[in-house]
This record gives structure tokens, C-alpha cells and sequence, in this order.
């Protein structure tokens, strides 16, 4: 059978698309010019190998231009790795397991780079049982399912997975929301005066009076988490902030808030930046127990539009270990899953390789005690002096597909493997596939 040089035209662009959407790019000068292709070589010297689909010889680029190369999509998950161990510049190195504490040492096991052994002095904190957190509901796959008798949805219309209005409208729906839970989404508007009603823990009821929830607010006054209690006519503000709607250039934002209804606790993040925890204070009454999910515009014209949104289960218990005070820098500190602390020094580590114990001594108590590692979410090293390393100015961060980063001093490409030079830890050799993206650290 004979192609026409039409298919035969149409089947290479497919393919050169194809391998472009598979392919490396390479940003230049402030994404002034990008590249498609291969990364093929990074050399001490400064000179970027980069085979181009257009090209039948590697370019020879500078690295010194280079802005980032961000790596297709690989078979490595983008899940968190089960261990992350963060070092004292912040970054982030993920693990599978500890196996020992060895000469002031901490030996690990990564995907990334085998095995790795950490000075103990250059760690800051380990935290353990890191998994990924199931998402719950995602998008708006059926307006109707969103039309309830608490308003019609008449004003909306399908945005892909998100939904624009412009006027007043009401959407809501039962979800099955976990005691703990986070909510997400964005938000975005054509008007001076957007006015956006997000309720969630609510029981949907028409009577102000008999609802029992928690909202998001969002308006020309700014920002609000407020509580609705059974018996009040009006909300109660929890928190608030002056993020008005002309703080946002590009009249839009993304919203998270972790709920946890156990402790009464939430925390709202604006792209991607904490505002802080929230209390929920009133303890007279019970705690909003229900699943209903309630979006409310509130705007007479302009369009407004919620996107991206997500209902994911919580578990925040090590995040907000992390963050909180550690206690005395000089000592180790240990936190179990059932919220202890502990602070005094870990002896040692060690164990099969099904279960990694830690052998821990306080002072309050005359014998050391061992813990199984599943049951330690987050563990701070004393705060001693440490001088190894080479130390210098890091020039590039590496993020990697489970969300972990290295920063580095040096960076050198050649095949399969990515070799780095780390502040504090020296040389590294990282698989390029554990890589997602490389950047150029300025200033």
C-alpha cells in the first residue's frame, strides 16, 4: 500500500510531537528561550550536551544560561518517600528505611542513591511512615450532583473540571468526608467585588439557625474562616486576613485548608503559603460532624469561577510535629505517632530489615527504652557543630519526583547518572530517572 506524502508528512509531525511531550526541556535566560530534546551531557566545565530532535550532532550550550531542565515523567513514583531526613540547609533527602547509627553516622537506604551514609551533626530531623494521602473527591464530574434543595444551580456552567458563574449561585452536595480532611481549590474573578461562600463540614440545612459548620470567606474585606453554630442567626469568625482582592494581580488564588474536626484545629494555606492555624474556641459546642460541601457566590455580575477542586484525606500528625518547638536544640528529640516527646539522646539504631529500633535514653528514666520505628513520626537530631562537607555557595537545586531536594554546589551528567557536589554531604551520585527537575539557583 502506498502513503501519500500528506500521511507520510502527518506521521513524522505525530512522531516529532510525540518525542517532544517524552523529551527534556531546557529553559534559557529567564524562559526567553526553551529547547526540546535530550540532555545528554553536564560537564565540570560548564558545557551543556543537548541533542535537539532538529539536530544530528549534540548543541554545545553554556550552563551559565541555563535557567532549568525539567525530566519527562518517568516510571518513579510520585509518591513521598517513606523516610525524609532534612538536613541543616533545609533540604530534603528521601529514604526507604534507616538500618544503623554507626561512628556518628546514619546509614540509610534511598532509590535515589543506594546506600548513603549521613554525618549525624549534618541532620536536622528524620520523619518516618510518610505516606501519600488518598484523594477523597476530585473535580466537578456532574453539576447535577451538585444541585441540591438549598438552591439551583442555573447560573453555572462547565468550566473543564471547575465551574464559572456570573451572578449569584449555589452548589453543594454530600461528599464522605473523614473526621480529618483537606479541602482545595481555586478560586478566580472578573470583578472589582468577588464575593466567594465556601462551607464544608455542613449539614446543608436552608434554617441559618440549624447550621453546624465551618465556611471560607472571601470578599472586597478580605479573607475569613468563620464558624456557624446551631441557634446563632450569624457566623462567628474564627480568623481573618487583610488579602483583599486587589493583592492578587492576576485576580486569582489557590485555596487549602486542613481540617482536623478531633482537635478542632484548621490550617488554610494560600498558594501554597501558610496563613497559620486556627482555633475553633467555641468547645461549649459540638464540633461540625457532617459532610456536606456548599459553594456560594455571593456577587451580583462578573464572572467567578472555583477550579481544582479537592476533598483528600489527613493525616497531618507528622507535618505539625515537624513544626512545632522542639525543645532544647542540645538534645535529641523524639516524637511517637501517639503525640509523646521525648528528650535526652538517641544511643543507637538498628534492628532487621523488616523493622528498624531505636534504642533512646532520657532523663527521667534509668534504663534507655527501644522503639519500633513505626512507632516514631518525627525524630530532631541535637543541634552540634559540624564542619565536614565542602561547603560553598550552592548554584542548583535538584527536586525529585517524590518530592524531596538537594542542593548542590557542582553538577555533573553523564548518561544515567547525575553526580553532585552537596555542601554538607561531598560528592553524591544520583539516578537521573529519580530527578525531575535541575534549576539554577540565582543571587
Amino acid at each position: 500500500m502506498r502513503i501519500s506524502s500528506t500521511t507520510r508528512f502527518a506521521v513524522v509531525g505525530l512522531l516529532v510531537q510525540t518525542a517532544m511531550l517524552q523529551a527534556d526541556v531546557a529553559t534559557f535566560a529567564g524562559e526567553k528561550g526553551k529547547l526540546n530534546g535530550s540532555l545528554q551531557g553536564f560537564d565540570a566545565n560548564g558545557i551543556i550536551e543537548w541533542q535537539s530532535p532538529y539536530s544530528k550532532e549534540p548543541l554545545k550550550l553554556l550552563a551559565d544560561k541555563l535557567d532549568r531542565v525539567e525530566f519527562p515523567i518517568s516510571a518513579q513514583s510520585e509518591e513521598p518517600a517513606p523516610v525524609q531526613i532534612t538536613l541543616r540547609n533545609g533540604d530534603i533527602l528521601p529514604a526507604n528505611r534507616v538500618i544503623a547509627l554507626e561512628e556518628g553516622n546514619l546509614i540509610s537506604e534511598t532509590d535515589a542513591a543506594g546506600m548513603l551514609t549521613i554525618p549525624r551533626a549534618a541532620i536536622a530531623s528524620a520523619q518516618f511512615g510518610i505516606s501519600k494521602q488518598k484523594v477523597l473527591y476530585s473535580g466537578f464530574d456532574n453539576i447535577r450532583e451538585w444541585t441540591t434543595g438549598i438552591g439551583k444551580a442555573d447560573n453555572w456552567q462547565r468550566n473543564g473540571k471547575g465551574l464559572i458563574s456570573s451572578g449569584r449561585s449555589i452548589a453543594a452536595r454530600e461528599l464522605e468526608l473523614p473526621e480529618n480532611f483537606i479541602l482545595s481549590f481555586e478560586l478566580a474573578w472578573e470583578t472589582r467585588s468577588p464575593g466567594f461562600h465556601i462551607g464544608f463540614a455542613d449539614s446543608l440545612a436552608e434554617d441559618p439557625r440549624k447550621q453546624n459548620l465551618y465556611s471560607f470567606n472571601f470578599d472586597g474585606s478580605g479573607m475569613r474562616i468563620s464558624r456557624h453554630a446551631p441557634g446563632d442567626t450569624r457566623a462567628r469568625t474564627l480568623a481573618q486576613w487583610p488579602r483583599r482582592p486587589p493583592d492578587f494581580p492576576d485576580n486569582r488564588f489557590t485555596a487549602e485548608i486542613r481540617v482536623d474536626r478531633s482537635k478542632r484545629r484548621l490550617e488554610l494555606f494560600i498558594d501554597g503559603e501558610s496563613e497559620g492555624l486556627v482555633v475553633d474556641t467555641l468547645m461549649d459546642l459540638p464540633a461540625p460532624v457532617s459532610n456536606g460541601i456548599r459553594i456560594n457566590l455571593h456577587t451580583h455580575a462578573g464572572k467567578q469561577s472555583i477550579d481544582m477542586l479537592s476533598v483528600t484525606e489527613l493525616n497531618d500528625s507528622r507535618t505539625r510535629h515537624l513544626a512545632e518547638k522542639r525543645g532544647d536544640p542540645g538534645l535529641d528529640c523524639l516524637i511517637t505517632t501517639e503525640d509523646d516527646r521525648w528528650s535526652g539522646e538517641l544511643l543507637s539504631m538498628g534492628g532487621t530489615a523488616e523493622q528498624t529500633l531505636m534504642v533512646f535514653k532520657t532523663s527521667f528514666a534509668n534504663e534507655a527504652w527501644e522503639i519500633p520505628e513505626n512507632q516514631i513520626s518525627t525524630l530532631f537530631f541535637a543541634n552540634n557543630p559540624f564542619d565536614g562537607g565542602p561547603g560553598g555557595k550552592p548554584r542548583y537545586l535538584v527536586e525529585f519526583h517524590n518530592k524531596a531536594k538537594l542542593s548542590a554546589i557542582g553538577c555533573i551528567i553523564q548518561g544515567d547518572e547525575v553526580e553532585l557536589i552537596h555542601p554538607l554531604l561531598g560528592d553524591l551520585r544520583i539516578q537521573r530517572k529519580a530527578i525531575k527537575l535541575i534549576s539554577r539557583i540565582r543571587g
